[in-house]
């Protein structure tokens, strides 16, 4: 597996008009700088940690940033989401700018599936809005960042916060509304499952398909 990510620099652009004051243009900077020295070429965490500092950076600006990949500062949050027998609930404020599948053997052991569907949020941007003495957490040993969260009454995958902090990651399947981002990239494609199907091949039915005669 490759802990290796392409970053399109359309989604490391910090979108300032041409009146843009010298702050939006010093973000903008921040940006351009880690795109040049990351050769076009960031790890998963390089990645995570810059979107909280810049992010950071951001708010001390009292800016918005406006990424390729969507506009933060143009959804209606708060956003909230639950698990499937409502016991737990929370909310997020914001996001990261990161909305991705991914496709590593652990995501798929967690979820039971091809590949899971994560969006980061910092951790001042999550709350939990009832529920939280139901939410287990397990922390694999060997892993730098992966951990996992899920109700214990019933099994629901819930957000869960990395171990080194720097994000919680939220099982997007959980949301109950739009986060107003859509997922622009997919990783860790050198472990998909050996039955891995591309979703968009497969026939599509509104509900469940008709019956065979």
């Amino acid at each position: 597996m490759t802990d290796k990510l392409f970053v399109d620099t359309n989604i490391l652009i910090y979108a300032y008009d041409r009146n843009a004051d010298a702050k939006h243009q010093q973000a903008a900077e921040l940006i351009r700088q880690l795109w040049e020295n990351g050769g076009g070429v960031l790890s998963t965490q390089v990645l995570q940690e810059f979107y909280v500092n810049v992010t950071q950076k951001i708010q001390k600006l009292r800016l918005s940033p406006l990424l390729a990949i969507g506009d933060s500062s143009m959804s209606e949050y708060p956003v909230t989401g639950s698990c499937l027998c409502k016991n737990v609930a929370y909310e997020i404020s914001g996001n990261l700018g990161i909305f991705q599948y991914c496709n590593c053997s652990r995501c798929r052991k967690f979820t039971g599936s091809a590949f899971a569907s994560n969006l980061l949020v910092s951790p001042g941007e999550f709350r939990w809005l009832k529920g939280e003495n139901f939410v287990a957490r397990f922390e694999l040993a060997e892993a730098k960042h992966f951990a996992t969260a899920f109700c214990r009454q019933c099994g629901s995958s819930l957000p869960w916060l990395t171990q080194t902090g720097t994000a919680v990651v939220i099982p997007a399947g959980t949301l109950d509304g739009d986060p107003q981002i859509r997922p622009f990239q997919n990783i860790f494609c050198a472990s998909r499952a050996v039955w891995y199907t591309e979703p968009g091949s497969l026939p599509e039915y509104d509900e469940l398909p008709p019956k065979k005669r």
